[in-house]
Parts: C-alpha cells; sequence; structure tokens
C-alpha cells in the first residue's frame, strides 16, 4: 500500500514537474522583458546625465576663462612693457572658489602670472601642462576633464577637443598628441580631485602675446555622478527582484487556463475510455451471439460483415485500453502488481493468438526462448509489452520478412539481473531523426508512407511507460532498409 501511494505521488510529481519547468520558462521570459527595457531606460538617463554634466562643466570653465581674458591681457602687455615683477608679486591675481590654478605665460613661454588653491602643487601641475599637447586651427581655446588623486596617484584625462597644434614652448608646431600620460604626484592626502582644465591663446588685436591655462575643481559634479551610478544600480537590483515577483505572477495566471485545459483532458480521455469499454464489450458479445445462433442460416456475404465488425470491434477494444492506460498512467492511478511467474507459457500463448496475424502477412515468427524463465512483474502488462513490440514488427515488415523473438536472463548497466527481451524485425527501419521521436504519443514515421499502415502511434507509449513502471530501459537500433532491433531490459525484483 505504502508503495503504491509513492508511485502514485511519484507520477503526480512528475506532471507537475512538466508544468513548473514551462512556469519558470515563462518566468524568465516576462522577467527578462521588463529587466531589458529597465536597463536600456537607466543606460539612457545615466548617459544623458553624464552628458549634461560634461556639457555643463565645459560651459562653466569657459565662462571663467573668459571672465579672466581681460586680466590675462593686461599681465601679458604689463610683461611686454618690461615690467620685471617677479612671479611671486604677479600671482597675487584673485582666485575664487570655482578655480583650481590659474597660469599665464607670455609668448617665450615664461610663467609670467600663476595661482592655485593648493601651493604645493604647482610644479607637479605645470609638469602635467608641459606635457599637455594643445590643438587648435582657429579656435583659441581647448578644454580637457582631468582627476588627480592625492596619493601618490595620477591624472587622468577626458579629451575634449578644440583643434590644432599649441605646446607649451612655442607657437604653431604640428605636436603629436599625448593624451594618454598620466602625472604621478606625491602628496599624503588620500582625497581625489576632479579637474576640468583649459589652455587659451591670448591675443592683443591680431598679433598672439601668451597663452593662459586654467583649471576648475569639479569634484562636486562628479560626486553627484558616482551617487547617480550607485542609485541606479541599486534601483536596478530592485526593479530587477520586482520583476521577477511580477514575471512570476504573470506567469502563474498564465499557467493556469493551461493546467486547467490539460487536466480535463486527461480527465475526458480517461472517462471516455472507460465508458466505451463497456458498449464495446456488448458489442463483441453480440457478434458472437450472432455468430453462434445464425452461423448455418446468415449468407456467405453476412458472415463476412460479421467477422469485419467482430475485427473491428477488436481494434476498437485495444485502442480504448490503450487510450485508457495512458489517461491511467498520467492520473498516477496505475498499479503494477509484481509476482514471480513461468514467463514461457504466457510468451506462448502471445504466440498462438498472434500467428494468425503474422501468417496472414506472409511473416515468419520465430521464437528463441529457454525451456522455462521465471520472471519478476506484471503478468499482463508484460504480455501487453511483448505483444506491441510483435506487432509493431509484423506491421512494418513486408511480406515473406523474418520477426525474431529473444528471451533470456542477463544483466544491465548496473550489473543488475534483469529480464533480456530482444524484438527483431527485417522492416523498413527508421531514420536516425526519427529514431528520437518514435516513442512519443501518436507519433508515426512517415505518416504519407504508414497511412495505410494499421495503428494510432500510441503502442510504442505505453511500451515506454510498462518497462519504465518495472524500473527498466528500451532501445532501439534500426538502420534504414535493413530492419529494426527493440532491446528491453528489466530488472528483476522480487515481489514483496
Amino acid at each position: 500500500m505504502i508503495k503504491f501511494v509513492f508511485e502514485r505521488m511519484h507520477k503526480r510529481r512528475q506532471s507537475e514537474d512538466m508544468f513548473v519547468k514551462m512556469r519558470n520558462r515563462l518566468t524568465i521570459m516576462y522577467s527578462g522583458m521588463l529587466v531589458l527595457f529597465l536597463l536600456v531606460f537607466i543606460i539612457i538617463v545615466y548617459t544623458s546625465l553624464f552628458w549634461m554634466v560634461s556639457y555643463q562643466q565645459k560651459k562653466e570653465v569657459n565662462s571663467l576663462a573668459d571672465q579672466k581674458l581681460l586680466e590675462s591681457q593686461n599681465l601679458l602687455k604689463s610683461d611686454m612693457n618690461g615690467n620685471d615683477s617677479t612671479i611671486d608679486d604677479k600671482k597675487k591675481i584673485t582666485l575664487n572658489n570655482n578655480y583650481f590654478f590659474y597660469y599665464v605665460y607670455n609668448q617665450q613661454g615664461e610663467l609670467i602670472a600663476a595661482n592655485e588653491t593648493i601651493p604645493d602643487l604647482r610644479q607637479s601641475l605645470l609638469q602635467m601642462l608641459k606635457d599637455w599637447s594643445v590643438k587648435y586651427t582657429d579656435v583659441n581655446s581647448k578644454t580637457e576633464n582631468l582627476t588627480y588623486s592625492e596619493n601618490g596617484s595620477e591624472f587622468w584625462r577626458q579629451k575634449d577637443s578644440n583643434d590644432g597644434n599649441l605646446d607649451n614652448r612655442g607657437w604653431g608646431k604640428d605636436l603629436q598628441n599625448n593624451w594618454d600620460k598620466d602625472t604621478t604626484l606625491t602628496v599624503s592626502s588620500g582625497k581625489k580631485i576632479h579637474m576640468a582644465i583649459m589652455a587659451r591663446i591670448i591675443y592683443d588685436g591680431d598679433q598672439r602675446i601668451g597663452k593662459m591655462y586654467l583649471g576648475q575643481d569639479t569634484t562636486y559634479y562628479w560626486t553627484i555622478i558616482n551617487w547617480m551610478l550607485t542609485i541606479f544600480i541599486g534601483l536596478a537590483i530592485l526593479f530587477f527582484i520586482i520583476s521577477f515577483l511580477v514575471g512570476s505572477s504573470m506567469s502563474k495566471r498564465a499557467m493556469v487556463p493551461i493546467i486547467k485545459s490539460y487536466t480535463q483532458q486527461r480527465h475526458f480521455v480517461a472517462d471516455a475510455s472507460h465508458e466505451l469499454r463497456t458498449p464495446l464489450s456488448i458489442l463483441n458479445s453480440s457478434i458472437d451471439v450472432l455468430e453462434l445462433e445464425e452461423g448455418e442460416n446468415i449468407s456467405e456475404f453476412s458472415r463476412n460483415v460479421l467477422m469485419d465488425m467482430k475485427d473491428e470491434v477488436k481494434r476498437m477494444t485495444t485502442l480504448v485500453n490503450d487510450l485508457l492506460s495512458l489517461a491511467r498512467s498520467d492520473a498516477g492511478l496505475t498499479n503494477i502488481s509484481f509476482e514471480t511467474f513461468d514467463f514461457i507459457p504466457v510468451v506462448e500463448q502471445l504466440d498462438r493468438s498472434i500467428q494468425p496475424l503474422a501468417v496472414s502477412r506472409h511473416i515468419k515468427l520465430n521464437l528463441h526462448t529457454p525451456a522455462d524463465l521465471l520472471v519478476s512483474g506484471d503478468k499482463e502488462r508484460l504480455k501487453q509489452l511483448l505483444y506491441i513490440l510483435i506487432d509493431n514488427a509484423i506491421k512494418y515488415t513486408p511480406q515473406h520478412g523474418t520477426v525474431n523473438l529473444f528471451l533470456s536472463m542477463g544483466v544491465n548497466d548496473d550489473h543488475e539481473e534483469s529480464l533480456l527481451i530482444q524484438v527483431q524485425d527485417t522492416g523498413i527501419g527508421i531514420q536516425p531523426a526519427d529514431q528520437k521521436k518514435i516513442f512519443n504519443r501518436f507519433y508515426r514515421v512517415d505518416k504519407n508512407r504508414t497511412k495505410q499502415i494499421e495503428g494510432t502511434g500510441i503502442g510504442l507509449a505505453i511500451a515506454k511507460w510498462i518497462v519504465e513502471e518495472h524500473k527498466g530501459t528500451i532501445q532501439l537500433s534500426s538502420h534504414l532498409g535493413e530492419g529494426s532491433v527493440f532491446t528491453v531490459k528489466i530488472p528483476q525484483i522480487s515481489p514483496k
């Protein structure tokens, strides 16, 4: 009883697993679509924000340069007029909170004015500017974003082209750009400073008289950018969880009508198959009565009609029984009854019942069995298994072909004592592409070629189910035009 309950629960779990896998696929699909749209939205928003901040920095540093332009012109004119005051005097130029450094060079490349918010960084900043090749054509300015780490680290630059060629020692030279070179500074603090710097050529009318370098502290903006990135990542994780829950809920709702339809279909097949068994049995019995009572009085034509009716009723009964077996297996209502018995008498009885079919098709059916063979299993199901395999072999073997049945005891792949069943035919064979589908329900190889062969395509599905209920395996070996071999291995389990 416990074993029956366990097997029934196992069958239900198999059916449930099918829907669980389907639901998981739907969940992944739904949540994946939501996450994809979310990621696209975040990328667009973050990219737009990044561009806006960069544009604002460039705009502000240009505005600061415009504010310092007149002061720089006056300093350069004063230098050209022979004012030889020292840098320490000239560096007293005013810097507000928006500036990080401010340097002015004359035409000869001499520093004539300087100031910075961190005086200790002057040499490092000057070296960095010396190594920075600035391009120009007709434009008079160049901006660059730069990140500086005071913990003995480097400058990181983001190019922001305005064009042309300008270096710190002369004018108009066609120099190679060196945008990726970093300047290493060693300062005790670990603070990182982000700067946007600008180089601008100073004119007096049409005459170049010097150049100006200006740097703005943009750490605040980059801090906002980094915080926004962190917030977006957090939102992405949060919405990923939400989208997964929403996708799971949507897939659950989508599965409700599918499960309901599947359950109704399964119940319909089971009920219809069960209801058809009774009228078919009555019809078959009625035909037998007619044959007994009227056998001598009816015409040859009527006798043939009765025989045809009996064959059709028998075929319908077999089909109904097969459908009922599948319906019960889906519902987990089947009960395999294990017992130990001699399999040879069962095989001989089956041979007697199926030989007329083989003879009518001019097919030779050979049995290769020992004198006796004790097996453990369900007698009726194993008999049904043999019938399906032999009947299938006869149907797909042309006239004057051969079908061989081999029975013996051996071992399976797990080295367990097993009942070995082989059904070999010289039939039409099966293509490799079809061999993987041959055990699927209602599947028939090449329907155009086999449409005149009786059958519904569920026999091998039932055979596989019987083998699996006995914890065994069934394999197919076939070559097109040479025939097929079905090999069954059923481990021998003592009945309890």
